[in-house]
């Protein structure tokens, strides 16, 4: 980190410290909802969840014939051992290129309300048709 970027930061956090209510102590202990399981991601009604879309979902996400060159796959960039994404600050692309931003983790994608990194999806079918 710059020394700059530094002392902004610092700076930012004392602002917010002084910005920021501090709590009352007549107001009583604050409770927080109970953590709960997430509901169940629903799917479109036009396009229902089936086991074999399931299965066929989990056969094309390491396939990689998908690929503009054939030499990766979903989770060359969407690595299910790092959260399914690349843990890198940019993300490599085609073994001739490079990309200008990571890959986005998919823990939870299912409860999106946009997808790629601009939101201009939003659903996995419209994005599906979207490069």
């Amino acid at each position: 980190m710059s020394p700059a970027r530094a002392v902004l930061l610092i700076f930012a956090l004392l602002a917010g410290a002084f910005l920021l209510p501090s709590p009352s102590p007549a107001a009583g202990p604050v409770s927080l909802p109970a953590l709960a399981p997430l509901p169940l991601p629903t799917s479109p009604p036009e396009n229902p969840t089936t086991p074999e879309k399931v299965n066929l979902g989990k056969m094309l996400f390491f396939d990689r014939r998908l690929s503009g060159d054939g030499t990766m796959n979903c989770a060359t960039c969407h690595d299910p051992e790092n959260g399914f994404a690349d843990a890198l600050p940019i993300s490599l692309s085609y073994p001739t290129t490079r990309n200008w931003r990571n890959s986005p983790g998919l823990v939870n994608v299912a409860y999106r309300k946009t997808l790629f990194h601009d939101g201009r999806a939003t659903s996995l079918e419209e994005q599906a048709l979207s490069r």
